[in-house]
């Protein structure tokens, strides 16, 4: 269980699994996971097409329309074969797909994309959760593979095909409604970090303990997972809007450049507040140098001040039997006096030198 306000990458590489195997060998290199996988398969074209079954699989990829898989749960090799099997997903992509580690990317396979993407979503502890996705592109299906199920981007775009505003789109634009939720979702997120650094940045004058440095290093962390999440994005997303694959209509490049322009957008705003927190931090340092400043100019002065007095006593300390001063009668006012009057001329000049 991770602690709270930290990082939770889910699927961390399992490299020592694949060591000696044959590239694209089906090894799964994520947590290990007990959830059931469930599979989903929904049609559209011109109008409503019948809902397909699992076994079904080969009839969907020739039939008419748009046929659309989704996997919630890569954990099951079996499955992910099978229905990568059943649409010609190559051996690597499918080896992608089974490893969650695998960084956001766009492949061409010749007759389908595979496209590598990673979602990201705010926890109620304030934990920061990442969720493979895998995504298989043809000319007339498209298979999404996920980590787990529910919480996802792919409700409202299941929404928008049922109410029948993608039924004329292609595959591309599926794919392209997909990548921008997940892009969504990065905004949503960095509106709850721009939260919780608008607070340090709000009680940085008044924090003294030395969790306030513990807390900005925390949030910086969890932005640098969200910023390496999103970076290699531009890169595969950039692929996306040039548009070389014949799968890629010429008409669907302006999205493919807002997507661009948003996940270039998220980048700003993950360097924007990775500079504030850097800012914030050097500010809690300065406040708290100077209070340090502060406290040693005091204990400065208050032992400035003791040094004459500590030498007169020292000099009538030393029990001499022959000193003019020690049978004088008015000898212990006369010290106390030159002491006090001492201390008080110190204080006049360290205050005309703006010292205190």
């Amino acid at each position: 269980m991770a602690e709270a306000g930290t990082p939770l990458i889910r699927g961390a590489a399992a490299a020592g699994q694949k060591a000696g195997l044959d590239p694209g060998a089906p090894v799964y290199t994520g947590q290990h996971v007990d959830d059931p996988v469930h599979v989903t398969i929904l049609r559209y074209g011109d109008e409503a097409l019948p809902e397909a079954s699992v076994s079904s699989l080969e009839a969907c990829k020739s039939g008419p329309g748009v046929t659309w898989v989704n996997v919630d749960g890569v954990h099951d090799i079996d499955i992910v074969k099978r229905i990568g099997d059943a649409f010609g997903i190559h051996a690597l992509a499918q080896e992608d797909a089974l490893n969650p580690s695998s960084r956001p990317k766009v492949e061409d396979h010749g007759d389908h994309l595979f496209v590598v993407a990673k979602q990201a979503r705010m926890m109620d502890d304030g934990t920061l959760d990442i969720e493979h996705f895998g995504i298989g592109v043809g000319a007339s299906w498209l298979v999404s593979f996920q980590e787990r199920e529910g919480g996802d981007v792919l409700e409202p775009v299941r929404a928008r095909v049922k109410a029948g505003r993608m039924r004329m789109m292609a595959t591309d634009f599926l794919l392209h409604a997909i990548l921008d939720g997940i892009v969504d979702g990065y905004f949503v997120v960095l509106a709850r970090f721009e939260e919780e650094v608008d607070a340090l940045e709000a009680s940085v004058l008044e924090a003294t303990g030395a969790e306030f440095p513990s807390d900005v290093h925390q949030l910086r962390v969890r932005l640098g997972v969200l910023r390496r999440t999103i970076w290699p994005l531009r890169e595969a997303v950039g692929t996306l809007v040039a548009g070389m694959h014949p799968l890629l209509d010429k008409k669907t490049r302006p999205y493919w450049r807002d997507l661009q322009d948003h996940v270039l957008h998220a980048l700003e705003l993950c360097d924007s507040l990775r500079d504030r927190l850097g800012s914030t931090l050097d500010l809690h340092l300065a406040v708290v140098s100077n209070r340090t400043n502060q406290v040693m100019r005091v204990l400065t002065v208050m032992a400035s001040l003791f040094i004459p007095m500590t030498f007169v006593v020292g000099v009538y300390g030393m029990n001499f039997d022959y000193m003019p001063e020690l049978r004088w009668r008015y000898g212990y006012p006369a010290v106390m006096g030159t002491m006090l009057i001492t201390v008080i001329g110190m204080l006049a000049w360290f205050r005309r030198r703006n010292w205190m």
